[in-house]
């Protein structure tokens, strides 16, 4: 089943809310903490939403980073290869092309 953006945010929020009570936490001190305002962590507590930079900035202060790890895998892609995939494909391109047009010698 897929939750709405909002069912998201509550749950969020109420994950969020419950580390701040577990660390002994009042929603001005995790402000104070994550340098953002109080009413920034009543919306991101009561899933109205939040900035990725205030999300951010809570879940570090709340020491849960490995939430954040969870969030951005390590790409997988190299430039480089790319480019070299590209390059071969020319080549094979350009090499086909050559031969399908020589002429066959008497």
């Amino acid at each position: 089943m897929t939750m709405t953006t909002e069912q998201l945010e509550g749950d969020l929020g109420a994950s969020v809310r419950a580390l701040r009570a577990s660390a002994g936490l009042t929603r001005a001190q995790l402000a104070r903490r994550a340098n953002v305002s109080e009413g920034a962590v009543k919306n991101l507590e009561l899933g109205y939403g939040a900035n990725v930079t205030t999300l951010v900035r809570v879940v570090h202060a709340l020491g849960a980073d490995e939430w954040l790890t969870a969030l951005t895998p390590v790409p997988q892609f190299d430039p480089f290869a790319v480019f070299e995939h590209a390059a071969a494909e020319r080549a094979g391109a350009s090499g086909t092309r050559g031969r399908r047009h020589q002429r066959a010698e008497p």
